[in-house]
């Protein structure tokens, strides 16, 4: 892992949702005490425990977030991709990271510390509204997946994660149906879904054959009418499988 001195990153300052448009003086005072850092695949950006004196903006690459059991089996909080920040919520709490940040691929962050962004937050009121409105979407966000890990069916959780793709990353021309590449491996969008990946490949053979979605390798295209049936493929599925379940006990 390599570090680099602020002053090559204004280009890469520049793409920060959250400091775009901020007074000269505010995005001044970031880009002094920003660095760019360069993580090889496989390395921790940071660990669960480390304290959290900066947040980081991913420029390049792709990053996972996991929590470790004491045995050392890993679950996969979330998949960050290019244009994302990550330890945005920490940053602001008196506890160190609450997990581990490893990269998937070779990439290329920006890394922000707390004095900085403090420093700028008294240069510029947006900032600070900014700030809140990230954190209250990340937590909203962690409590949809939450209660979808709970009372979803796999078919919806897959559905809803292919969708919200279709939205960022789909390549789109017109009249033509939203096809992407997974930005993961299967075993890895399978482990953020809390599922398996046996369970996962029955669940895209599942919408294959109702004709909601076509998968080439890792390519995967939507059918136009996805969203309108999604919600009803995933009730079916419920219902089919009530109905093999009383089947099954009248059986006994």
């Amino acid at each position: 892992m390599s570090t680099k001195d602020g002053f090559i990153i204004d280009p890469l300052l520049a793409r920060i949702p959250l400091l775009a448009g901020l007074s000269h003086p505010a995005r001044r005072a970031v880009a002094a005490h920003a660095q760019r850092r360069e993580v090889d695949r496989g390395a921790a950006l940071y660990r669960e425990g480390d304290p959290a004196h900066a947040f980081h903006f991913l420029a390049a690459g792709k990053i996972k977030r996991v929590v470790c059991s004491a045995e050392g089996s890993e679950r996969v909080i979330d998949l960050v991709l290019p244009g994302d920040t990550i330890g945005l919520c920490e940053v602001f709490s008196s506890s160190g990271f609450a997990c581990r940040a490893e990269a998937l691929e070779p990439s290329t962050v920006v890394e922000i510390s707390h004095a900085a962004i403090d420093h700028a937050m008294d240069l510029d009121p947006r900032l600070p509204r900014r700030i809140i409105s990230a954190i209250a979407d990340r937590n909203t966000g962690l409590v949809r997946d939450i209660a979808a890990s709970h009372f979803h069916s796999a078919c919806r959780r897959v559905l809803d994660y292919l969708r919200h793709l279709a939205d960022s990353v789909a390549e789109i021309d017109d009249g033509a149906s939203p096809s992407f590449v997974l930005p993961v491996r299967k075993h890895l969008l399978a482990a953020q879904l809390g599922l398996s990946p046996e369970t996962l490949s029955r669940v895209f053979r599942d919408l294959s054959e109702v004709g909601l979605i076509s998968v080439t390798g890792p390519r995967i295209t939507l059918s136009p009418d996805v969203d309108k049936h999604a919600s009803t493929i995933a009730e079916s599925r419920r219902r089919v499988l009530a109905e093999a379940r009383s089947a099954s006990r009248s059986c006994r």
